[in-house]
């Protein structure tokens, strides 16, 4: 068997499948009452690994479930005394992994887990018996949608909080006025009488007690395959119930059996509020009408732990680990709404106590009295030689000790661990609702110890010797800064400093987390990225090719593009207080719901000026007059200054070759020579299509010499069109609106002159030829 287990861990599918059956039945023969309590051991855990692997394979599963279950059930079930911890595990790993085939033997089952939950002695196999009683629910078929195992489990329930009732008002009849137990509550677990002598009584009562506890804990934190109902408000009662005698009120009584029942008062409060602490995640918001209530319940609880803790005494260190673990669960679960004012300071108060931020390990050294003379002289008045100092010794202590310095730190480490991680969830989830005093306060007591740990660790408290604890403390030292007070904040850059220190730590784990909460707070001093506020800056986007660019025209005379202005969200990362140009909202409108892009592949497709320019010159203020705007010419074309022939005027067919018909490039030349804004000789004059006249030449076009031909671009800006036009009546009159310019660019209805056919003439014309089959 000993070479068995390694062999079911590392075996492949196809041999597990071909063994499992065979490896069952040999560990079936071995669970007999005759066995030895060491083989037994064995073969239990063996059984519970290749049922858990035989679970995943429905082949095998099938052949165990029909086979194998039962007569293992019955071997495990006649398994007594010292080896019911065996019998346990095996019907635990049966329960689990095939709960179908063991639905048969339910009641056999019940009855034993019952019979060791009530009369076991041995503290390990209760737990195994509440842990096997919280499977007995989910055996057999569930029915429709699971109601039968539902049912189950509310019967379960039902029973064990019954038994309950039972049990706990005759513990207290002595010590609660009007605690009565009822005569008989069905359904409840038989349970074996206490005696009627004291102290076995209180003890017996007690232990009883704290195994139903036990057993409705593990009921609550299996997990369950359907959904179930639990009677959150019946036992949130029996939790306040079992809460409401103290010890405090022990100490008053002083009666012998009060007496008596403190002395395991302590445990049966942690029983509770373990309890409590596995009701509060299934229930979570059902429990929000309870959360005073529960509050109270933890600060009666300190207060009574705290005024009986005498001089550091280890009596009440279980209880008090356990109010901290359950208000971590219930901040955890339930967030802020957890946050009870005036009680939130005062739970405050006792983990600072705990927490032993101020004091070191308190001295164990006896105190001398002297009959004469002060405490440092001898008898005779004459001062004592000074000896020198013992290695101190840790004496056993008759009542109320750890016994052992070992052990009295474990359980002192521990306490102090779940009082910081109790502080560090307080200050996550309310943390902004805190009084900034004690923000100032929890942060100056942590940075102090942490300052102490960090320059000597032999001087610090006892507790923080264990990393797990210098871990808590470090951090509740960082939910101070990530949640701070309104009205007071951390220090930031101190705090970067004691997680840089804390990376020279001893432990490896404190070490990795003061790594990252120093790399965190870094970037929170100094972000390497711009902040979200910020505005997000684009790369201006380059226009396409085939469209038209009218930047030029609407903003003449400047450097600034209509891609600087714009882009596809609206705004320019360069200009973000300038927003889209209006004018360009509407082009598409003005020119018949057809983009600009559209129109010019419509020109280029209808021939039209293929192979030359199109010139779009100054812009008349009035159709009749030859007055201009503005000397800006927009040429369209090769950039070279040569106006073609308005061939479409004259009706003849264009004959130059189209070498430069995806040349499309756009040209601004600023006519110096034009500074009246008359062109006195007719060269240079517009159609009304926005072509240039017959005859005219291209040397205006490049009268400067300035004219840029931007090959493969869009658009190309003369140097000195940033200036505006040179002199003239009209220099300082304003620039053109895009409007004007717009309307010139394509040619509206308006301006056409007499013969000469609309835009929208020849796109009818285009599509009665047919598309150009060449492009």
């Amino acid at each position: 068997m000993a070479l068995m287990e390694p062999l079911v861990a590392q075996s492949s599918a196809q041999l597990f499948q071909q063994h499992c059956i065979s490896w069952l039945r040999l560990l079936t023969q071995i669970i007999q009452p005759f066995s030895s309590t060491a083989q037994l051991q064995l073969a239990s855990a063996l059984i519970t690994k290749v049922l858990s692997k035989a679970s995943r394979h429905p082949d095998v599963s099938r052949d165990v479930a029909t086979s194998l279950i039962h007569p293992l059930v019955e071997n495990a079930l006649q398994l007594k005394d010292e080896k019911v911890m065996c019998s346990l595990d095996v019907l635990i790993g049966c329960m689990r992994y095939f709960p179908g085939p063991c639905g048969p033997l339910r009641n056999r089952l019940v009855g034993h887990v019952t019979s060791i939950l009530g009369n076991s002695p041995d503290k390990k196999t209760v737990e195994l018996a509440c842990r096997c009683f919280a499977l007995l629910p989910s055996l057999g078929g569930g029915g429709s949608g699971g109601v039968l195992h539902r049912d189950a489990w509310s019967y379960y329930m039902k029973k064990l909080v019954n038994s309950v009732a039972l049990v706990l008002p005759e513990l207290y009849k002595d010590f609660k006025p009007g605690a009565l137990a009822p005569s008989q509550v069905d359904p409840s677990i038989l349970l074996p009488e206490a005696p009627i002598e004291e102290p076995e009584r209180t003890f017996t009562l007690a232990d009883q007690l704290q195994r139903l506890l036990a057993a409705i804990t593990e009921l609550l934190r299996n997990d369950f395959p359907v959904t179930v109902i639990i009677p959150h408000e019946d036992i949130v009662t029996m939790v306040c119930d079992i809460l409401a005698v103290s010890g405090r009120t022990l100490v008053q009584m002083g009666s012998l059996q009060a007496s008596h029942l403190l002395m395991v008062i302590s445990d049966i409060h942690t029983a509770a509020l373990n309890l409590l602490s596995s009701l509060i995640p299934r229930c979570g918001s059902h429990l929000l009408s309870h959360l005073r209530t529960i509050n109270q319940l933890f600060l009666q609880t300190l207060n009574w732990t705290a005024a009986l803790d005498d001089n550091g005494s280890s009596k009440f260190r279980f209880l008090r680990t356990a109010v901290y673990e359950s208000y971590g669960i219930l901040l955890t679960t339930v967030g802020a709404s957890a946050y009870r004012g005036e009680n939130v300071d005062r739970i405050v108060a006792h983990i600072i106590k705990d927490a032993r931020f101020q004091d070191n390990t308190p001295q164990q050294d006896s105190s001398r009295l002297h009959p004469t003379g002060a405490a440092g002289n001898n008898e005779m008045g004459q001062p004592r030689k000074k000896k020198q100092k013992k290695q101190h010794q840790w004496r056993v202590q008759p009542v109320g000790g750890w016994g052992n310095k070992q052990e009295g730190d474990q359980h002192m480490e521990r306490l102090c661990t779940h009082a910081l991680r109790a502080l560090r969830k307080l200050f996550f989830t309310c943390g902004s609702r805190m009084k900034w005093t004690l923000h100032r306060n929890v942060h100056s007591l942590v940075t102090k110890a942490l300052l102490q740990c960090q320059g000597n660790l032999s001087l610090a408290s006892v507790a923080y010797q264990s990393p797990l604890c210098r871990k808590e403390l470090y951090h509740v030292l960082m939910s101070c800064i990530l949640v701070p007070s309104p009205q007071w904040s951390a220090p930031l850059q101190s705090t970067i400093h004691i997680f840089s220190q804390g990376r020279l730590d001893n432990d490896v784990q404190v070490k990795q987390f003061c790594l990252e909460c120093a790399a965190v707070l870094e970037n929170i001093a100094h972000p390497r990225t711009p902040r979200i506020s910020c505005p997000l800056l684009l790369p201006p986007e380059e226009p396409a090719k085939d469209t038209l660019d009218l930047s030029s025209a609407i903003f003449p005379g400047s450097r600034i593009t209509l891609a600087d202005v714009t882009t596809d969200q609206g705004m320019s990362p360069q200009y973000p207080w300038k927003g889209v140009h209006p004018e360009n909202a509407e082009a598409s409108d003005r020119l018949g719901g057809l983009p600009i892009g559209s129109i010019e592949h419509e020109r280029e497709k209808a021939n039209f000026g293929s192979g030359g320019k199109i010139g779009v010159g100054q812009v008349p203020t009035d159709p009749s007059s030859g007055q201009m705007e503005d000397n800006t010419r927009l040429v369209m074309g090769d950039g070279s200054g040569e106006m073609a022939p308005d061939r479409e005027q004259e009706g003849e067919p264009s004959t130059e070759d189209d070498d430069s018909e995806d040349d499309n490039s756009v040209t601004i030349i600023d006519d110096g020579d034009a500074g009246s804004g008359e062109d006195d000789d007719g060269e240079g004059d517009l159609d009304a299509d926005g072509n240039e006249a017959p005859g005219a030449s291209g040397k205006d076009a490049s009268a400067d010499g300035q004219g840029v031909a931007g090959e493969g671009h869009d658009v190309a800006m003369l140097e000195g069109g940033a200036e505006g036009p040179p002199g003239g009546d009209d220099a300082d009159e304003d620039p053109p609106g895009s409007e004007q310019i717009l309307e010139a660019a394509v040619g509206s209805d308006s301006e056409k002159q007499a013969g000469e056919p609309s835009v929208s003439e020849m796109l009818a014309a285009f599509s009665a030829e047919g598309p150009d089959t060449g492009e």
